[in-house]
């Protein structure tokens, strides 16, 4: 900044409410990738017509999806319109080239635990599913896309607890076996879909709760034929039941985690209070504030913001497409035939911010940092950082000692409104930040998206 601090303006959002139905974005085109125009040269980036700037010192924004599903999933659904058959000859073939043409940077492939394999009734070819995400997510690089792999671990509800689910990424594009762990399995029973595809059930590493899991991966690299790598496991749709929320007071679930999702095609998990201001977007009745991430935030987790799309039809990042489908398969028009149910909103993103090229170590170091971002649109640009006196500038997810900071806050492109954000829900100007030891803030963007409210959520700022 070289000693210039300055309070970014924005301008009115538009109408706010709920992301459109399906009909009003089946046709929309995908974003190109973002990226910072050319400012060499220039103190600041040119102003736009909103008159807000990003600054040249500024860290470029990468985004992309932690939180995807192919039919290797029992309830993907790649074609909707074909029985929930997949596009390709197998489960996934296109999920990378789909976030390619997205624009996505990088894309966390987490197909369910519950099952190990997909049999193609057709052929009579069984497949690990395990070993079909290692082979995607080794070729995705082809596709200019960073592939991640991961996996959903969903806990059954079982005695002594209520059940949850987590995202699961590693590092390593090989991981050993081991790495993949179920969640239980009593109540899941193998199922035959369209007569075609059938989930296998043969066994595995099993952890009944989150505290059982962070110990299996924890022990995982000491074991013979295993390596070591980096582990993100954090809860997604917290909030919402069904599929399943988290009970943050639960010991089980205290589990040293860095980040959590605040948005999916399930809805927003933000707020403790869903009548606080700001709290009806995204929202659905089935809605449990004790999994909110404010309700986190407010029993003193110190975690950053993710979104993902929990995309089921092999195609990340497609928040400009509305809902998507998963293979929940009913005949909800009474005509006969089994037709896909469609998830509730359009799902959100994960930014990160680097100052280095991208590559999986960035993105790992973003997430582990914290300094990450949760979206429902990918923006082209987005700026938001605390400036001290003496002109140390810090990301959302950052310690802070204790002090006060001028915000800059930028959405170039963009009508948009600014707020800061306390766990108590209590919104604020961010025209400075003010910030105690052991107090929490974070900002919420409201940018107008042809008519359509689009929001950012960024890590909050933590005094020290």
């Amino acid at each position: 900044m070289s000693g210039l601090w300055v309070l970014i303006a924005c301008t009115d959002a538009g109408p706010g409410g709920k992301a459109p139905g399906l009909d009003s974005y089946r046709d929309s085109k995908p974003v190109e990738s973002p990226a910072l125009d050319d400012t060499s040269g220039d103190d600041t980036a040119a102003a736009d017509d909103t008159g807000t700037t990003v600054p040249l010192d500024a860290p470029v924004v990468y985004w992309g999806d932690l939180h995807s599903h192919s039919n290797l999933s029992q309830d993907g659904c790649e074609d909707p319109d074909d029985e929930c058959v997949p596009d390709g000859d197998l489960p996934g073939e296109e999920v990378f080239e789909r976030a390619a043409a997205r624009g996505l940077s990088f894309v966390g492939l987490t197909e369910h635990t519950e099952f190990e394999s997909w049999v193609d009734l057709d052929v009579g070819e069984v497949r690990s599913i395990w070993d079909e995400t290692l082979r995607l997510v080794h070729h995705s690089e082809d596709t200019g896309v960073i592939g991640i792999v991961g996996y959903e671990w969903a806990a059954e509800p079982i005695t002594g607890y209520d059940g949850s689910h987590r995202t699961v990424l590693l590092e390593a594009v090989q991981p050993c076996d081991a790495y993949r762990v179920s969640g239980g399995r009593t109540l899941v029973q193998p199922k035959v879909a369209l007569e075609r595809e059938e989930y296998v059930d043969v066994g595995g590493a099993l952890a009944s709760d989150p505290s059982a899991l962070a110990l299996l991966l924890e022990e995982t690299a000491a074991r013979p034929g295993c390596q070591e790598t980096r582990v993100v496991s954090y809860f997604h749709h917290p909030a919402f039941t069904p599929p399943q929320p988290t009970y943050w007071s639960d010991p089980l679930n205290d589990v040293g985690d860095v980040v959590v999702e605040m948005l999916s095609e399930h809805g927003s998990s933000e707020c403790a209070d869903p009548a606080m201001p700001g709290c009806d977007w995204f929202l659905r009745e089935e809605y449990i504030p004790e999994g909110s991430v404010q309700t986190a935030l407010q029993l003193g987790y110190k975690l950053g913001f993710v979104g993902g799309t929990d995309n089921h039809e092999a195609d990340p990042g497609s928040v400009q497409d509305g809902p998507g489908p998963i293979a929940h398969l009913h005949d909800d028009d009474g005509d006969g035939v089994l037709e896909a149910r469609w998830q509730d909103y359009a799902g959100g993103l994960t930014g990160v911010w680097s100052d280095a090229p991208l590559d999986r170590a960035v993105v790992f170091d973003a997430i582990l940092a914290r300094n990450t971002i949760a979206a429902s649109w990918p923006f082209e640009r987005v700026l938001v950082r605390a400036v001290a006196l003496d002109g140390t500038a810090y990301l959302p997810g950052d310690d802070l000692p204790a002090g006060s900071y001028l915000l800059e806050i930028s959405l170039p492109g963009y009508d948009y409104v600014a707020e800061l954000v306390d766990p108590m829900g209590t919104v604020s100007e961010p025209d400075e930040l003010n910030l105690a030891e052991g107090e929490i803030y974070y900002v919420r963007l409201k940018a107008d998206v042809d008519g359509v409210e689009q929001r950012v959520f960024a890590s909050p700022f933590f005094g020290i």
